[in-house]
């Protein structure tokens, strides 16, 4: 049912029909006078609906017109105003400088963060470059390592087929004569001056002490024996003695084999030196490499012809001994070699763990590395992080426009000292406008985005959308209509109506009434029905409720009218009363 109602209308009209007769006789001596008239009738103010189909009705209320684009600025930190370019009712264009602020303490973290990155940079680049660096030493370990391998297995060989040579000898030296067995104990003892000048000279060339030498290695001394100082004086003092050896030529077994020893020791002093030296731009690990190599072939040289020597002397003594030849020659030179090949073996093992170990290394050094960088790395990000929050920080001390608008508002001026969250200025964007309405919970219910609202007298359109939750103090939502009007301006307010249900619906036969058309008596319920400007009683069947409507079972037909509003102030007792209707 379709409930049109213009206002509402309690007062009294009354009309008023005065008829005032004034007779005026002289009869006699005397005035006759009659009293005025006055006849007062009243008549109720109600307000009707006709009667049709259906449950349908209006939601009126008023709607505030705002703009689509509003914003309202504030200051996100304790500040100072520094300037304000706009003032109030001012054209602004989106991102364009409103406000300029100032604070001490934005500027202040901008700077340490500024410092920071610039730290965490540098740090990340020198972690980079240790990594490198040590990643490249361990790759020069496996690689020394590698090499000192290959020089083992190669001197291996060589001593090897020395000790086969020598065991082969003694085996031949068994059979031979005293005289044979002296001329090769001669020959050994001739052979040990030049085997030990070759190893002393090698040495002396290395480390420095002849005369000759002295001055060989002034540029990479320093760096000889640098991780064992006290190597390098042994090794000088072991060297000139074996120079000094090296004046007188033996002439026996015994100073042949004390000229050797002396060799040897020198030798072994100097390898010592080299192994516990560093390296540099003027001794490099490849130099380094090939003396350590040089002394381990001496050494071995000098240690051959020892093991010669040994053998020579005892195939003399065993040739002396025993005419035929005993074995007792053969028998210590198999035994050397059996002690050669098992002194190789482990020579061959220690190279070959020295290898895995620099391998392993390596890849410690690798990871260790990767670890680094990347740790170095995410502290700046972190930091990276912290600096572009700084400058967020920094760049909210400028306040601009959010878009194209108006400034409807300036609420500082410079100077001011403003707390975090004041407001400093509003824009709006009056080209696109919207209407907003409040609607209680039971009537929101009833509309739906994209339902018909007319607006004012003439307007309509359409809601666009309506709040998901109430308002927390009102405890009411909030419903929007987009509207273009060139007569409406932000902060006008306008009549809205909202239609509810649907009227004269060809499927939907039942009559509504709202509840305050309805009279309830003890004897039982009834309404007004209007015919002719009287009210007539009329007693009806009430159905189901539906909010503020209630169903009319009977007593009631399409087409009538009826008072929905002033009817209760009627005289109940009456069935019949003279109304105006006031819609």
């Amino acid at each position: 049912m379709i409930y049109k109602i213009l206002k509402r209308n309690y007062g009294k009209i009354t009309a008023v029909g005065l008829t005032i007769v004034f007779a005026f006789t002289a009869v006699g001596c005397g005035d006759n006078s009659e009293d005025s008239v006055v006849d007062e009738t009243y008549i109720p103010s109600v307000e009707t609906a006709i009667v049709a189909p259906g449950l349908s009705r209006e939601i009126t209320t008023t709607g505030e017109v705002q703009a689509v684009k509003s914003a309202t600025l504030t200051s996100e930190v304790r500040a100072d105003v520094q300037n304000v370019f706009v003032k109030v009712g001012a054209e602004v264009r989106a991102g364009q400088t409103l406000l300029q602020l100032s604070s001490a303490s934005v500027s202040s973290s901008r700077s340490t963060a500024g410092a920071a990155y610039v730290n965490a940079q540098n740090s990340l680049t020198q972690t980079q470059l240790s990594a490198e660096k040590s990643v490249e030493s361990a790759q020069v370990g496996l690689e020394t390592a590698q090499i000192s391998l290959a020089n083992t297995l190669a001197q291996n060989e060589a001593l090897r087929l020395q000790a086969e040579e020598t065991l082969n000898a003694a085996k031949l030296s068994s059979g031979l004569s005293v005289s044979s067995a002296q001329t090769t104990l001669d020959n050994a003892v001739r052979s040990a001056s030049p085997t030990a000048d070759a190893a002393v000279t090698d040495c002396d060339e290395i480390i420095g002490v002849s005369p000759i030498n002295k001055n060989a290695n002034d540029d990479y001394e320093y760096l000889l024996g640098a991780f064992k100082s006290a190597s390098k004086p042994i090794a000088e003092n072991a060297i000139e003695t074996a120079l000094i050896a090296l004046n007188t030529s033996p002439t026996d077994y015994d100073s042949a084999r004390k000229l050797l020893e002396l060799a040897e020791n020198a030798a072994i002093k100097t390898l010592d030196v080299l192994n516990n030296s560093n390296v540099g731009s003027d001794y490099t690990q490849t130099t380094l490499n090939s003396d350590i190599s040089i002394i381990n072939t001496q050494i071995s040289t000098v240690r051959t012809a020892i093991s010669t020597l040994d053998s020579a002397k005892a195939a003399l003594d065993s040739a002396a001994q025993n005419s035929n030849g005993t074995s007792q020659s053969v028998l210590s030179a198999e035994a050397n070699y059996a002690a050669t090949l098992a002194q190789l073996s482990a020579n061959e093992q220690s190279a070959r763990q020295a290898v895995e170990s620099a391998k392993a290394a390596l890849e410690s050094a690798q990871k260790s590395a990767e670890l680094s960088k990347t740790s170095a790395a995410a502290s700046l990000n972190s930091i990276a992080g912290n600096l572009n929050q700084a400058q967020i920080s920094v760049s909210k001390l400028t306040i601009r426009a959010p878009f194209t608008g108006k400034v409807t508002a300036v609420e500082v001026e410079a100077g001011d000292e403003i707390a975090a969250g004041a407001t400093l200025v509003r824009v709006e964007d009056a080209s696109q406008l919207k209407i907003v309405a409040y609607l209680s919970a039971a009537e929101v219910r009833k509309v739906h985005v994209g339902d018909e609202v007319k607006i004012a007298t003439r307007s309509s359109d359409v809601i666009a959308s309506i709040a998901p939750s109430a308002d927390p103090v009102t405890k009411k939502y909030a419903v929007e209509i987009y509207h273009q009007n060139p007569y409406l301006q932000p902060g006008e307010f306008v009549k809205l109506r909202f239609q509810i249900g649907e009227g004269n619906s060809e499927n939907d036969k039942r009559i509504f009434l709202p509840l305050t058309a309805i009279n309830i008596l003890a004897s039982g319920n009834f309404i007004w029905v209007v015919e002719d400007g009287q009210a007539l009683k009329r007693p009806i069947i009430l159905g189901a409720l539906e909010g503020e409507y209630v169903e009319i079972i009977s007593g009631l037909e399409m087409g009538e009218e009826v008072i929905v509003e002033g009817g209760r102030v009627l005289d109940e007792a009456k069935d019949e009363i003279a109304i105006e209707v006031v819609n």
